[in-house]
């Protein structure tokens, strides 16, 4: 019993031994995996903010390290940082307005043989084309980019007094203006984006005059003012450039489209007379006779004659 109890005793100083020993060993600390040169390459990116219709230069791409396994196979990309730009790229013009650090890619570029109207306008827009005055222009400040109101007047004896009176009101309010005569927004006038900021700073120190404003509209916006021109004068008012929004129809009072005419009924020709039916042949069964009674006789003996005598 004693040499049972010593075996015991050893085996458990043995295992907690064990268990110090593994507990002193020092952890092996895992370094961390370095990223090699060939883990990445440089992505073409845009060096700035651009509007659409900016021209791409030079100073606005820049070569930028991505992870290559992050990297789409149609990104144009370079292993080295001063590798030549694309010339196939260098000279377009961005159709979307672009951020800083945005990956380049060719469908976001368009020739410069594309309108430079057709990129400044919003999707599902149109460019509507007035003609204006000085005095319409408000003097002369009223420049691309800005927001103004239409408003239509009309003339006429309205109360039927014999007096003429006219009337007027706020038909389309912040209309975009695209272009003043032949000078178009200066967001979109196939410059650099250096260019642009040149132009920006010049263009709010002068007005302009022209013959003609050519407004940004949507399609329901352009039947408004082109009846409204139809009917009367439009003049323009110039909004604050802190009471910019969405453009909308304030009232189209005069402008209702007409309501289709109801469809006439359609007649349909008479029916021609039916003809009566003609009654279906019924046959008539034969009346079942009363069968005859069978003819019953008599056989009758006289003087060695037979007679025979029919019995009723």
């Amino acid at each position: 019993m004693r040499r049972l109890l010593i075996i015991l005793v050893a085996l458990v100083a043995g295992v907690g031994t064990l268990g110090l020993l593994e507990l002193s060993r020092p952890t092996p600390v895992t370094e961390p995996t370095e990223i090699t040169q060939t883990d990445t390459v440089r992505v073409l990116v845009f060096n700035r903010d651009m509007p659409r219709g900016t021209i791409v230069d030079a100073s606005s791409l820049i070569w930028q390290e991505q992870l290559r396994s992050a990297v789409s196979a149609t990104t144009l990309t370079s292993e080295t940082e001063d590798a030549p730009y694309p010339s196939d790229i260098v000279g377009k013009l961005v159709r979307r307005d672009v951020l800083a650090g945005e990956i380049v890619r060719p469908d976001d570029l368009v020739d410069r043989a594309s309108g430079f109207m057709a990129l400044t306008l919003t999707p599902g827009t149109r460019a509507v084309g007035l003609s204006v005055t000085a005095q319409k222009l408000a003097g002369g400040f009223i420049l691309p980019e800005d927001r103004i109101d239409l408003i239509h007047t009309v003339s006429g004896d309205f109360d039927r007094d014999g007096r003429a009176g006219s009337f007027s009101q706020t038909i389309l309010e912040n209309i975009r203006v695209l272009a003043i005569g032949d000078t178009p927004t200066s967001r979109v006038t196939f410059q650099t984006a250096d260019q642009q900021e040149n132009a920006a700073s010049r263009t709010a120190e002068i007005n302009m005059t022209g013959d003609t404003i050519t407004l940004e509209m949507t399609e329901e916006e352009a039947e408004v003012l082109f009846s409204a021109l139809a009917s009367g004068q439009v003049s323009l008012a110039l909004r604050s450039i802190d009471d910019h929004g969405p453009s909308r129809v304030v009232s189209i009072l005069g402008f209702e489209k007409p309501e289709p005419p109801a469809p006439e009924p359609v007649v349909l020709p008479p029916e021609p007379p039916q003809q009566p039916a003609e009654p279906a042949a019924v046959e008539i069964e034969p009346e079942e006779s009363e069968p005859t009674p069978p003819k019953r006789s008599v056989r009758v003996i006289s003087g060695g004659q037979t007679t025979i005598v029919d019995v009723p």
